[in-house]
């Protein structure tokens, strides 16, 4: 049970990082 809440942490936290470099990558995020 433990380690799922683990894995769902981790997994949510890829995603929020992929978005947020998918943001950077936007060119008129300057």
């Amino acid at each position: 049970m433990l380690s799922a809440i683990m894995v769902m942490t981790l997994y949510l936290s890829i995603g929020s990082t992929k978005q947020f470099y998918s943001k950077i990558k936007q060119p008129h995020f300057l």
